[in-house]
């Protein structure tokens, strides 16, 4: 066996064809395609102009892929992130690339390091009654073996991520009402909202950027982005963007909050692969979810610090209501001891309406050698 780096085109498609090969006999998992991977090439591309990034892969005697990792770190802070681990079922395989991962991140004067993944997501036989057949935003798909060949190497488990999934219903849009109006009437006279400005993107995603630095300053792991960085991680959705996905609050026409949401095309792609395994009764369907979402991920929802505890994030769930009003709207990453927003959420939802996952964050600290 012998680990190559590099990022190229090339090398994504590659870690892209080994993980199909991991989990093609997933039922739920959904592949990708050309153009998803070109942005998936171009996004890292801009992210290692001035932040630490790079492949490894771990190659068998054939020249086979059997294990990759790709690591980040920003430029402003010490956590060393591996934001993709892909591996065979296989000891040896993945303690030699995740040791190459640690010697990497050491070099680079990372503290820790930390993996993000769900093995329940993977497991539709697992623990979680409520585990989700589909990945979601932000949440890798993981094998169910993957926490055994981290703990092995030294990764222990460190937290929770949340995810509720909202069945906006008639209890949950009375409740919504009813909180939107209770915030309203305690926030100040000048507190408005108002869709986004397609024609002006860059005004917009720099609006954005202010309010996302201030609302997860003080968040666990949070970094300082500019604009362009932002941007960058925009520009892949503005094609699909419509004034009724994201909302801004404001204060005297400043804004101070937002909230943006997306359909979720997975369940587009997931559909469409049972049609091309010849299963033509889901075409129906797709042509229905197309038409008409019925998924909606909530892809970023932040007030600025100074406007916390006033209810403005509910009232921006309220505002995008009309698009998601008896649909189901997915809200991740959310610290589980971010009690406050979580018992909102809950508070909201009901026995009915309301699904919470658990996915999984494990880490490492890194033991410093001389280099």
């Amino acid at each position: 066996m012998r680990i190559e780096s590099g990022i190229n085109f090339d090398n994504i498609k590659e870690f892209f064809n080994l993980k199909n090969r991991l989990y093609r006999s997933c039922d739920f998992y959904t592949g990708f395609d050309i153009t998803e991977i070109e942005s998936f090439y171009n996004g890292l591309l801009f992210y290692s102009n001035e932040n630490y990034c790079e492949l490894f892969f771990l190659l068998d005697s054939k020249n086979t892929w059997i294990a990759a990792v790709i690591l980040f770190k920003h430029r402003s802070s010490q956590t060393g992130y591996i934001g993709y681990f892909e591996c065979i079922d296989d000891e040896q395989a993945s303690a030699e690339i995740l040791s190459k991962a640690d010697s990497e991140l050491k070099k680079r004067g990372c503290n820790d390091h930390l993996m993000y993944f769900s093995p329940r997501m993977s497991d539709p036989k697992g623990a979680n009654t409520n585990v989700h057949l589909l990945p979601t935003f932000g949440m890798p798909l993981s094998k169910e073996y993957y926490p055994a060949l981290l703990e092995r190497s030294g990764y222990v488990f460190c937290k929770n991520l949340l995810q509720f999934d909202l069945l906006i219903n008639s209890t949950v849009v009375a409740r919504l009402e009813t909180a939107s109006r209770f915030a309203q009437a305690k926030t100040k006279k000048t507190i408005g909202f108002r869709s986004i400005d397609l024609s002006m993107p860059k005004q917009e995603v720099g609006h954005i950027t202010e309010i996302y630095n201030s609302a997860w300053t003080e968040n666990w792991g949070a970094i300082r982005y500019r604009s362009d960085e932002l941007e960058a991680e925009f520009t892949p959705m503005m094609k699909y963007m419509k004034p009724e996905y994201c909302f801004f609050a404001l204060d005297e026409n400043n804004p101070i909050g937002f909230i943006v949401i997306m359909p979720d095309y997975n369940i587009h792609k997931y559909l469409l692969r049972k049609i091309k395994k010849g299963l033509v009764w889901y075409i129906p369907k797709l042509i229905k979810t197309i038409r008409s979402p019925q998924e909606y991920r909530g892809l970023f929802i932040g007030v600025k610090s100074e406007y916390r505890n006033q209810g403005i994030e509910t009232c921006l769930i309220n505002a995008v209501i009309p698009t998601i009003e008896n649909k189901t709207l997915k809200i991740g990453w959310v610290l589980e001891e971010n009690l406050r927003w979580a018992n909102q959420i809950r508070y909201i939802g009901s026995s009915t309406s309301l699904k919470e996952s658990s996915f999984q964050v494990y880490s490492k600290e890194a033991h410093h050698e001389q280099y």
